[in-house]
């Protein structure tokens, strides 16, 4: 399957919810053995997103993409950068100097008139600096936090590191290898763990130390995960995607000790607790949904696993994780028949 003009309005379908149940399974299957398609995917998410705000898409299609496509927390902040740039973009035409009209009391033109007075020079100055800052900090500035994510996502943009399912990161599949993560990996995760250093030095707050946490799971040194986690729910304890990620963080941690037979004697009842207590938080949270899923299967809790993933494609019926999911409750199904 390749990206054809057939391809894109296939998935373009796919993101509005409207193929049926096999031609659905058939885009997830291309989704997850083919990289090109899953660019592919993004593009037309884009795309939808900009007719959605130009309010170009028919009726039908509208609904279908607020009913379906906004269902994950990625596509929303798409949405809203989408509004910001459009209100910035108003905001700043309307401010701009516009001709005005002429009469016959004052000279011809407005640009002489204009560049006649240093003031008026003085403010246009201030207008161009001020639209050129606006500019930088929107689409060119990034902070420590933000430079630390960039690298965290570049280390493992072709598989994940875990098996579950870690807060913000886009969808990798999981691929189970021996030898570790590639040079290349180790250095975006060390230029991450920098970058979310060097942001904690202006003050401690959660978001850099859950930065911290994150790139600690995905070089499997989970006690530095816990700790790094733990300190950032002293400062944001009410934070559902903390206790998501130090749920991951005792399951990982378990598994990698002695497999599910160490999670099921030591480490499973704390994993199942935060995950739980992230659910409380936030009961949508699809990334809790597909880590207690994992949870409960490593714990040999069939049914409650089997609920799990049920109720994790309800809330996230449409996105390149939804396949994984739908896939491990079908081997479920099979092995309970």
């Amino acid at each position: 399957m390749t990206p054809t003009p057939e391809v894109q309005e296939r998935l373009r379908r796919y993101l509005l919810g409207q193929l049926t149940d096999d031609a659905r399974e058939e885009v997830e299957k291309d989704l997850l053995a083919s990289a090109e398609v899953f660019e592919e995917l993004l593009v037309v998410e884009d795309e939808l997103v900009d007719q959605y705000l130009n309010e170009s898409l028919e009726a039908a299609d509208r609904s279908a993409f607020e009913n379906h496509f906004l269902t994950t927390p990625e596509r929303h902040d798409k949405l809203r950068f989408g509004r910001a740039f459009n209100r910035y973009l108003s905001a700043h035409a309307a401010c701009a100097p516009g001709r005005k009209a002429s009469s016959t009391s004052e000279p011809r033109g407005w640009i002489p008139t204009l560049f006649a007075s240093p003031m008026r020079i003085g403010v246009l100055a201030i207008i161009v600096v001020g639209v050129a800052f606006g500019v930088w900090r929107l689409f060119f500035y990034q902070s420590d936090v933000d430079k630390g994510l960039q690298a965290l996502n570049a280390a493992y943009r072709d598989s994940r590191p875990v098996e579950t399912r870690i807060s913000d990161l886009p969808y990798a599949p999981y691929l189970q290898t021996r030898g570790g993560p590639s040079a290349t990996d180790q250095d975006n995760l060390r230029l991450a763990e920098l970058d979310f250093a060097q942001a904690l030095k202006a003050g401690a707050s959660s978001t850099p130390l859950h930065g911290l946490g994150k790139v600690y799971l995905a070089r499997h040194e989970f006690d530095k995960a816990i700790e790094q986690l733990n300190e950032a729910l002293r400062i944001d304890s009410g934070n559902a995607l903390l206790y998501n990620d130090l749920g991951i963080a005792w399951m990982e941690k378990g598994l990698s000790a002695g497999g599910d037979a160490r999670l099921q004697s030591a480490e499973g009842p704390q994993a199942l607790e935060y995950l739980n207590q992230a659910l409380r938080l936030s009961p949508r949270l699809s990334e809790a949904f597909f880590n207690r899923a994992i949870c409960n299967e490593h714990l040999g809790k069939t049914e409650d696993a089997r609920r799990d993933w049920e109720t994790y494609l309800k809330v996230d019926p449409n996105s390149p994780w939804t396949a994984e999911a739908r896939e491990r409750l079908r081997r479920l199904n099979e092995t309970r028949r």
